[in-house]
């Protein structure tokens, strides 16, 4: 589990298609390999946490779960 440390974002993404652990590790991958991002994927939940300091565009999230046509960004909560 993921918890908010001082000076860092909390993103939560809502994500269909996830019906695996493996699903859940590809898009865990992908969101660790955006820059200043530490993610955790939970593919039961289907649901993403992002921490980051810096801040990240909802368009880049999007894109980077979205990348093989598969997985689908329902929802991006920041807080």
């Amino acid at each position: 589990m993921i918890f908010k440390k001082p000076g860092m974002n909390k993103i939560t993404v809502e994500i269909e298609g996830m019906c695996c652990a493996r699903c859940g590790e590809k898009v865990e991958g992908w969101l660790n390999l955006l820059p200043g991002v530490s993610a955790e994927v939970n593919f039961k939940r289907g649901k993403a946490v992002l921490l980051t300091k810096e801040e990240i565009l909802d368009e880049t999230i999007r894109e980077t779960v979205e990348q093989n046509g598969v997985y689908r960004v329902k929802n991006i909560v920041r807080k």
